[in-house]
């Protein structure tokens, strides 16, 4: 694993941690946190136990890391910018695509108020 990519992970499972701790009171000892850096089992057992939308998108933000898709729009498949990535490494859509579904979730929700009056 590159350095690149292994930076990347430890980012993703510093947040998974943090979510862990904030949503469920759960704290790892440092050995642990060790192990699960190199571990996809290890990760996989931890989130066996718990289930929510944010574990669900940090998790396949680790599977789109190992299949080097991460970073790539699921959309147009463009690499988002780095800084994008930085901001949420769930990220799964780049800013233009983004706007563009929005922009077409308002036209949609706008034809079908007018089309009820």
């Amino acid at each position: 694993m590159s350095k690149s990519k292994r930076s990347i992970r430890r980012t993703i499972l510093v947040e998974l941690l943090r979510h862990l701790k904030s949503q469920y009171d759960f704290e790892l000892t440092a050995d642990a946190v060790r192990e699960l850096i190199y571990s996809n089992a290890g990760i996989d057992a931890l989130l066996s136990f718990r289930s929510d939308s944010r574990l669900d998108d940090l998790r396949g933000a680790l599977l789109r890391l190992e299949s080097d898709t991460f970073g790539i729009c699921i959309a147009c498949k463009q690499s988002i910018a780095r800084t994008h990535m930085d901001d949420d490494v769930t990220r799964r859509v780049c800013p233009s695509c983004e706007s563009e579904f929005n922009h077409r979730r308002v036209e949609t929700v706008v034809l079908a108020s007018s089309s009820r009056e």
